[in-house]
């Protein structure tokens, strides 16, 4: 039994060094294999069931091509030693046009922002593909916390976004969270292992369906949206702070279709 029971353990030893040299080679072949390069394009952000998605504290590296660095709660690398300051704050929540989407750090309008407010310090939470119900959720979650003397609060374009799948309609994020969260989502190997399979992305998986534009929806209704607004306004004055609503233009290079739909739905045209 004893021989038997250290044969097992030997297997077993064995079985999970190769796993681990097998990851080990994945990591490798992800950062530096152009084939394998867009499979650590999500590894900016952890999955949470309350806002979704957020910016992982501690990650270094590109986002959406553009190199950033997160500290403690997400919060910009280069934004915390900031909020040790007295200075007067200003926090800014919104979307990838916030976050600064393919800008670099010091082109974004935040840190333009702050280098025309003297002695201001501006705090950038903006995060790609938020809604005004996820920004809304960090600014209770995390905003807030920093004692703002101002918030910024821009969302629009991922509002009006339609929802082109059924799984998009009903997305839970507590078990999305649940899932992402475990060893398997975050394994290298498995990542690249599905990609020799052929199994490009998730979105493979996720087909868009057959749809007529006159059928879709906003991710967030007009009502809902107004709604979110005004408990974003109600949280902030409780807070003893100022709240500002910012809304931006669309990048032309990301809403061409959005458009394109919008235009055929005004005239009343269906398209499959």
């Amino acid at each position: 039994m004893a021989g038997r029971g250290k044969k097992l353990a030997l297997s077993a030893a064995t079985i999970v060094g190769l796993l681990a040299v097998g990851e080990l080679g994945a990591r490798v072949a992800v950062a530096r294999l152009p084939r394998f390069a867009e499979l650590s394009a999500t590894d900016w952000h952890v999955l949470t069931p309350d806002t979704g998605w957020e910016r992982r504290p501690g990650y270094e590296g590109k986002v959406y091509g553009v190199w950033r660095s997160f500290g403690e709660r997400g919060v910009l690398a280069a934004d915390v030693p900031e909020l040790a300051s007295n200075r007067p704050r200003v926090v800014l929540l919104g979307d990838s046009c916030t976050f600064g989407h393919r800008v670099a750090l010091e082109e974004t309008f935040a840190e333009l922002l702050e280098t025309e407010l003297d002695g201001v310090d501006v705090v950038n939470l903006g995060v790609p593909g938020y809604s005004s119900f996820q920004a809304l959720a960090l600014l209770e979650k995390v905003a807030l916390s920093l004692e703002p003397d101002v918030i910024v609060f821009s969302t629009n374009y991922n509002d009006r976004r339609y929802v082109l799948r059924e799984v998009d309609a009903a997305f839970d994020w507590e078990e999305s969270a649940r899932v992402g969260s475990g060893i398997l989502a975050r394994s290298r190997l498995v990542r690249v292992l599905r990609r020799l399979a052929g199994r490009e992305s998730e979105e493979e998986e996720r087909p868009v369906r057959d749809l007529d534009v006159l059928d879709l929806r906003p991710r967030v209704s007009a009502k809902a949206y107004r709604e979110n607004l005004k408990s974003a306004a109600t949280a902030v004055h409780l807070a003893g702070a100022d709240v500002v609503f910012l809304l931006l233009g669309d990048s032309p290079d990301e809403t061409e279709r959005l458009y394109e739909g919008e235009a055929l739905r005004v005239a009343g045209e269906g398209v499959e």
